[in-house]
Order: structure tokens, then C-alpha cells, then sequence
């Protein structure tokens, strides 16, 4: 089993980030000032080919398959951006993403400083020996979580 632990390097790309991990690789869109696109790769390549998004701000392999109405591309927006020996900080004006270098935790808020989303710090990610992906989110008691086809407690 591999499990990102911690952050190496963060490196901006023209629309997206790339965070490297000492096992995986983070992609980073920002799609909006309210939307952010999060990928993890182990084999670190990032292959675009979804038939499901409607909103993208990249080439897709699958892009000639929809029409105009069907699928919008935008231009990503790039964040203010704050790198610290600990901390990977990216503001928008709507969301503040904290990216804890080490152990490797990922927290979402709002602008406001509300938590609204923090990863299980230390192994958020992981592949396993069939290599699945598998993502850990912190839960509070009272949380609810609605599935579009993730799969919890695997």
C-alpha cells in the first residue's frame, strides 16, 4: 500500500498546480472562485478524458463528443498563493484551501474562516495492492454524506 504522508514540492503549471507528494501527485484547478477540481494520481499522469463534467478548463480526449451547450470551457482563475516551510496556503475570493505539508492534511474554508472540509491528516490518500484509490475525509458526528458514486467504508 502506498499513502501520501507529505508534501515535497508545489509547482505551478499555466492553469493548474501540481502538489507532489512522496507518493502521489496533486492536481489543482480552480475552476471558480467557488469551485476547485482535485486529482490524485499514483503513476503521476493525469489523463483527461471524462464524459461526465460539464464545466472544464482543459482539453479533454472526449471533448468532440459534446457540443457547446453541452459542456462550457472556462478559463481557470489563479489564486493568491502563500507557500511556508509547513503550509501551502491558496485564497480565492470566495475559499481559503490550507494544505499541511506535513503530515499531508487538506482543509477547505470559506471566507468567512468556516471549516467547510478537512482531509484525515497524515494519510488522506492512498492506493492499494488492486491500485484503488482511496480518499479519507474527516467527519464530524453530525455530518451527512451524500454519495455520487464514491464508495465509504470500503
Amino acid at each position: 500500500m502506498e499513502i501520501c504522508k507529505k508534501v515535497t514540492n508545489c509547482e505551478a503549471l499555466d492553469s493548474s498546480y501540481i502538489i507532489h507528494t512522496d507518493s502521489a501527485d496533486i492536481k489543482i484547478y480552480f475552476m471558480t472562485n467557488e469551485i476547485i477540481r482535485f486529482r490524485v494520481s499514483f503513476d503521476k499522469e493525469f489523463a483527461e478524458e471524462s464524459y461526465m463534467l460539464s464545466l472544464t478548463a482543459w482539453e479533454d480526449r472526449l471533448d468532440s463528443l459534446f457540443s457547446e451547450s453541452e459542456r462550457k470551457r472556462v478559463k481557470a482563475i489563479t489564486p493568491a498563493l502563500e507557500d511556508s516551510d509547513s503550509k501551502i496556503i491558496f485564497r480565492t475570493a470566495a475559499l481559503r484551501l490550507e494544505i499541511d505539508k506535513d503530515p499531508l492534511c487538506v482543509r477547505l474554508y470559506n471566507s468567512e474562516g468556516t471549516e467547510l472540509y478537512s482531509s484525515l491528516s497524515g494519510s488522506p490518500f492512498t492506493l492499494d495492492s488492486n491500485r484503488r484509490i482511496t480518499h479519507y475525509s474527516r467527519m464530524n458526528e453530525d455530518d451527512c454524506f451524500y454519495g455520487f458514486g464514491e464508495k465509504a467504508g470500503v
